[in-house]
């Protein structure tokens, strides 16, 4: 299932913020663990630079 736009960029801000994909898992029971994985921004790498679409 995919994830719809709204979503995405809610867990993608979630996740900028600090949650974790298990945190989201558990936010949005509808989707697994690795759907969010392969779907949500990489932010293991937090250089400091803004991500677009996120103040």
């Amino acid at each position: 299932m995919a994830i719809n736009k709204s979503e995405l960029q809610e867990m993608n801000e979630l996740l900028f913020r600090g949650k974790t994909i298990a945190d989201l898992e558990k936010k949005y029971p509808q989707y697994g663990y690795w759907e969010i994985y392969w779907q949500v921004a990489d932010y293991s790498d937090r250089t400091g630079e803004s991500v677009p679409g996120i103040p």
